[in-house]
């Protein structure tokens, strides 16, 4: 588990991570959370453990390994001709989960 601080609308993630698992993030709600193309690895728990609307972007042309469960109606964006990898992978984590490509 890692906490994060956060002090503002978004948070991005540093390019060197690989792996985000059982994130907790301290200080302020961040609205918005940019991924690297360096992660492969994306476990969504703590906006859905906590209630949070939280609009994902991801920024590799090639989807991480999705697990844990995303909440209802969570908001992803991709890089624009993504989308259908995004939601062949998203399919097994939630229901009602909103990728636009960006």
């Amino acid at each position: 588990m890692v906490a994060i601080s956060c002090s503002s609308n978004t948070l991005t993630i540093p390019d060197k991570v690989t792996m985000i698992s059982q994130m907790d993030i301290l200080g302020k709600r961040p609205q918005k959370i940019i991924i690297p193309t360096s992660v492969k690895t994306f476990e969504d728990y703590c906006s859905t453990y906590y209630g949070w609307k939280i609009t994902y972007v991801f920024k590799s042309m090639n989807p991480p390994k999705f697990k844990g469960v995303f909440g209802e109606k969570t908001k992803i964006f991709v890089p624009k001709g993504t989308k259908k990898k995004y939601m062949t992978k998203l399919k097994t984590v939630g229901t009602n989960i909103i990728v636009k490509e960006k």
